[in-house]
């Protein structure tokens, strides 16, 4: 026990001690600093324990979500260049040469793959590049048409074709 800095007398000359002092120890100063100095010298390998929240890999996830899929039966749906979805903020997400499963049963679609998140402007000319084998009266009959699915689509006026109904006491 020649190593440590605290150093405890022979028993055997020491009186019979209780309490508090029992445990009183004497501290070599001179064997302290040493120890010290060494301790700052000595690199632990691998350095100090820390705690880290884990987090889960996306790989993992997909893992997960590949089972869950697999339960479902689906179908692959071969020779799908392109996955154009018009997201709710106005943005466009786009997935290039994904893989595409469907459920038909269940009406569910499985798209996988790297994606992109495009604005309007930024995908407008490499949708133009797709639409150029198309004859241009074409394309305008295809606007002519959407323009007006969005006109039926829109709110009737109060009133056309539904009665107003004041109270529900004679209503039948």
């Amino acid at each position: 026990m020649s190593d440590t800095a605290v150093e405890q007398q022979p028993t055997s000359t020491q009186p019979k001690k209780t309490g508090k002092e029992k445990y009183k120890f004497e501290v070599n100063q001179a064997k302290l600093e040493q120890l010290k100095k060494t301790a700052k010298e000595v690199v632990i390998a691998g350095g100090m324990r820390r705690k880290h929240k884990v987090v889960k890999k996306t790989s993992q996830n997909e893992g997960k979500i590949r089972n869950i899929v697999n339960k479902w039966r689906m179908t692959n749906i071969p020779e799908v260049m392109e996955v154009s979805m018009l997201m709710d903020d106005g943005t466009i997400t786009v997935v290039q040469t994904p893989k595409v499963e469907a459920a038909v049963h269940s009406n569910s679609f499985v798209i996988t793959g790297k994606y992109q998140r495009l604005t309007m402007e930024q995908y407008l000319p490499s949708m133009l590049k797709q639409l150029q084998n198309y004859d241009p009266s074409q394309l305008q009959q295809l606007f002519a048409n959407l323009k007006e699915g969005e006109k039926s689509s829109a709110p009737q006026e109060k009133g056309e074709d539904l009665p107003e109904v004041s109270s529900f006491e004679n209503v039948q």
